[in-house]
């Protein structure tokens, strides 16, 4: 037996022991029914294999009794016809199982039967009442359903004749209302008459404008072309004096520069003309002396 299931609550029948060992091992099937839980369990295989259930036995059928996989009887009808079960010699256990349940299931039928009798008296009664409630039901709802008619017809004619009113107001109503749209039309197209006599006068005036402000904007544009043809004019004059004015300081560079390179020849001609001279008096001093 493992610690989990030592550790699960326990029936108050596991505290009245087990059961009590007989002569060829017969047991009645509602002592064992009277035991709960594991004390179920531990007694279900002592009756029917003659000994104790080990610790997986006894926790696979525990677990299948507390979550109702299998019921008491089919534990012990598996215990009973199993194979361990009849090579134990458990034949008379199994008579006296079977009997028990024939009689078990003959007993639930005789209830059963009764059962149905109760259930049919109690229908035919209920029947009977309900017919009666019914029949009463049935002449309050017509007097009921007989008032409600009287009440529908008058209601009928009152809305006949509302609807009388409500079709006469209606076309009292569209007549009106079709005078009014002719007014509005005829004061829609005069107006609109009078929107098309003012466009096209706009658009004279717009035409008359149009012509006035092009005429002014040509002579703002030829204005503005001879001045421009001024300024490139004044332009022009003034880059062939600049041309001119640079061509004549280009000339007098040049003239400057020749001058230059002139004086720079005299000045060394001069020394070698004085060595010479000093050169010619030495040799005469020399032929003289």
């Amino acid at each position: 037996m493992t610690d989990e299931a030592r550790d699960l609550a326990t029936d108050d029948s596991e505290t009245r022991g087990g059961i009590e060992p007989r002569a060829g091992g017969r047991y009645r099937v509602e002592e064992l029914f009277a035991f709960h839980d594991r004390a179920f369990v531990e007694n279900a295989f002592r009756a029917a294999l003659g000994r104790a259930p080990d610790a997986a036995e006894f926790d696979a059928t525990l677990s299948d009794l507390r979550a109702a996989r299998r019921g008491k009887r089919e534990i012990v009808e598996d215990l009973v016809f199993s194979a361990e079960g009849a090579a134990g010699g458990a034949g008379e256990r199994q008579r006296e199982f079977e009997a028990y349940a024939h009689a078990q299931h003959q007993l639930l039928a005789d209830r059963l039967d009764e059962q149905e009798r109760r259930d049919q008296e109690f229908i035919a009664e209920q029947l009977r009442l309900g017919l009666g409630r019914f029949d009463a039901d049935l002449a309050a709802s017509v007097a009921d359903a007989r008032e409600a008619v009287f009440m529908l017809s008058d209601a009928l004619a009152a809305l006949s004749n509302l609807h009388a009113q409500t079709v006469e107001r209606r076309e009292h109503l569209e007549a009106q209302l079709a005078a009014r749209l002719d007014t509005h039309q005829q004061g829609i197209e005069e107006l609109q008459h009078a929107l098309n006599d003012q466009r096209r006068a706009l658009e004279v005036q717009t035409r008359v404008l149009d012509e006035q402000q092009q005429r002014r904007l040509d002579d703002q544009q030829r204005r503005l072309d001879a001045q421009e043809e001024f300024l490139i004019q004044e332009q022009r004059a003034i880059v062939e004096a600049q041309k001119a004015a640079l061509a004549e300081i280009e000339e007098r560079l040049g003239e400057a520069e020749a001058a230059a390179r002139r004086a720079l020849d005299a000045l060394a001609v001069e020394p070698r003309a004085r060595d010479d001279a000093t050169a010619a008096a030495a040799a005469r001093d020399a032929r003289e002396a």
